[in-house]
């Protein structure tokens, strides 16, 4: 059942800065659901407009990545931004049981040249 749509499957962020992306979430059900999230990416946190969407209403979901957070400034992480791994939000609708999947994904900034 696909009954609650993102608008997208996929957002990127920069490994080294601090950033946000918006996914909009709709409802095409005639009733109102509950969405939750869950994701296990370092540094990477998940706020909801709101919770419960009624029918044929829309929320935006926000995910903000900040290289800054104390789960991500370990010495090794630190070390190497480059090996930052991409992963996925979980959205759970109720009372449906549907899944929707938002692929993340890292980007490593260039390094600059040295000059000798």
């Amino acid at each position: 059942m696909k009954a609650v749509r993102a608008d997208r499957d996929s957002v990127v962020f920069n490994s080294a800065k601090a950033s946000t992306q918006e996914v909009h979430l709709k409802n095409t059900l005639a009733g109102s659901v509950t969405v939750t999230s869950n994701t296990a990416i370092r540094g990477l946190t998940i706020t909801p407009g709101k919770a419960n969407i009624n029918a044929d209403e829309e929320t935006t979901v926000v995910m903000s990545f900040d290289p800054k957070d104390p789960s991500v400034t370990c010495e090794e992480c630190l070390a190497h931004p480059q090996d930052r791994r991409a992963g996925q939000v979980m959205m759970l609708v109720e009372p449906t049981g549907q899944q929707i999947p938002i692929a993340v994904q890292f980007t490593v900034p260039p390094r600059a040249k040295k000059e000798f």
